[in-house]
């Protein structure tokens, strides 16, 4: 992992994904929902990834805020949150697939991608940290 994610501290790291965070609760919200006919996915499960999108940059902004001894075990935990609303996101597709649109599923396919990717790479720094 040389690259520049491995540059950035525990504290921009927890900034970093409260910001991605907040983007897929506002493209949830202000894309998503609006175009749900386009889409085909449910009202119930953007509601339900927007909720959990919340969560996450309420977790991340104050680990950010209020970063503690303990961040890199606070950072493993969001990594892992994030792998597993990757896993959700597929999850999510494969039982809502007969009503998807070929748009929405790009859009969860790209989604579930971007946040796996994130969340593998905050665990790969969270193991180069306890090396350090």
């Amino acid at each position: 992992m040389k690259n520049w994610f491995c540059k950035l501290s525990l504290r921009s790291l927890f900034l970093l994904d409260a910001a991605g965070a907040l983007l897929s609760l506002l493209v949830l919200l202000l894309v998503v929902l609006p175009f749900q006919p386009m889409l085909g996915i449910s009202y119930d499960t953007i509601h339900l990834l927007a909720i959990v999108a919340g969560f996450y940059f309420v977790y991340s902004i104050l680990g950010y805020l209020f970063l503690h001894k303990k961040g890199m075990i606070s950072l493993k935990i969001i990594a892992v949150l994030n792998c597993l609303y990757a896993l959700f996101i597929v999850l999510l597709l494969f039982f809502e697939y007969s009503h998807l649109t070929f748009w929405g599923v790009l859009y969860m396919l790209g989604d579930a991608a971007i946040v796996l990717t994130i969340g593998v790479a905050e665990l790969l720094y969270t193991k180069r940290g306890k090396a350090a």
